[in-house]
């Protein structure tokens, strides 16, 4: 267990009572809907913290107080949150644009935001009797989060600040998610990386390169990081497929259909796939997100994902026999790479798979109120084999 400023390490049978602790608290009534194993399992931590430096004498009481202080938290009511998030690399005509539960915001928009914190401050201290020094005036006054270019500004429903920034954190890499598979053709090519600020590449990679038998030193320098901003036009804003990803990502989980989540999913894979730094890395991941899409049952994957492919992107038989042959040499690449194969991933394969994916999920957002179910989608394949 780690903390900045402590680190304990548990025996087995410490971790086992850790282990007990957290499945038991899971198991109790509505607990499990409102915080996930994770933050069940950073309270468990905080917990078991409280009693570490603890003397014999003082054991018992300070365990009790700890269970009281799990206890309270525990039963604390969920209330709205909203998280402020610097982003890099993104360029808007508007000064808001809303994406699912996630407002990208700049200029004014920016400026609107910072007063909503400096108004809440005034309303919680107004005697400046809690902060008569106005230390948080001040680092509210000189944060570098407002002088960022664009803001995410994210809604979320919490029972405190930390499960907030989780479920926050969450919601904006689905957002961001949606804007790189609108970017997908040219992400990678121009250098879209648009990421939360300090997440992204750096922009600049020394090199030093030299070889004994040719008596020869050179100390290169590339440019890796940001190239080309993205910009979010209006008319990208108002578009068809923008306003079809605002409105499912603004739906629960439990409120999608099965195949809207597996969309959601398969989009944040591919978008990491889009963000490596390695042609290779960047390949197997967008041909894993597309698996993670297409099945759900186990065992070979390369015929029957070269089927489902060639019919989800064409309609007639040549098409679609071009697109099945292509996909099973895709695959039989990402396989040997996979497996460690020295093999190189051409630009042209990466750009064409690319292109696969990022055609098959902009489909899937006409075809999800048609298929709500996986097996749905599969029944119209195999009735279209036959037609």
């Amino acid at each position: 267990m780690f903390r900045p400023d402590k680190l304990a390490v548990l025996t087995q049978p410490g971790m086992k009572a850790f282990d007990d602790s957290v499945e038991t608290i899971l198991s109790m009534g509505e607990v499990s809907t409102i915080f996930s194993k994770k933050r069940l399992e950073e309270l468990t931590t905080e917990s078991l913290f409280q009693v570490l430096d603890v003397g014999a004498e003082d054991i018992i009481s300070a365990a009790r107080q700890a269970v009281l202080d799990l206890e309270t938290k525990l039963q604390a009511q969920s209330m709205e949150w909203k998280i402020l998030f610097p982003i890099s690399n993104l360029e808007m005509e508007t000064s808001e644009v809303a994406l699912g539960r996630v407002r990208f915001l700049v200029g004014e928009a920016i400026l609107e935001s910072k007063r909503q914190l400096e108004g809440l401050l005034l309303e919680i201290d107004p005697k400046k009797a809690l902060d008569p020094k106005r230390k948080a005036e001040k680092i509210i006054a000189s944060s570098l989060l407002f002088a960022s270019s664009t803001l995410a500004e994210v809604s979320v429903t919490a029972v405190d600040p930390n499960q907030a920034t989780t479920l926050a954190d969450l919601e904006l890499q689905n957002a961001l998610a949606a804007l790189r598979l609108i970017f997908a053709p040219v992400y990678r090519e121009r250098r879209m990386f648009v990421d939360v600020t300090g997440r992204t590449w750096s922009t600049r990679l020394d090199l030093g390169v030299y070889s004994e038998t040719a008596k020869e030193i050179t100390m290169p320098q590339s440019i890796v990081g940001y190239f080309e901003p993205m910009h979010i036009a209006s008319e990208l804003a108002n578009s068809a497929a923008f306003q079809k990803m605002h409105d499912i990502l603004l739906k629960s989980v439990d409120k999608r259909s099965e195949m809207e989540n597996r969309l959601i999913g398969a989009v944040r894979g591919f978008a990491s796939a889009l963000g490596q730094l390695d042609d290779r890395s960047a390949f197997v991941g967008i041909i894993s997100s597309l698996e993670g899409f297409l099945f759900r049952e186990y065992g070979p994957r390369k015929e029957p994902l070269s089927e489902r492919l060639a019919f989800i992107l064409e309609t007639d038989l040549t098409s679609r026999r071009r697109i099945y042959a292509r996909v099973k040499e895709l695959y039989q690449l990402r396989s040997d790479v996979a497996h460690g194969k020295d093999v190189d991933v051409a630009q042209s394969d990466l750009q064409e798979i690319t292109s696969f994916a990022y055609l098959c999920y902009l489909r899937a957002l006409s075809f999800l109120p048609n298929f709500k179910e996986l097996p749905d989608l599969l029944g119209w394949i195999e009735s279209e084999k036959f037609s």
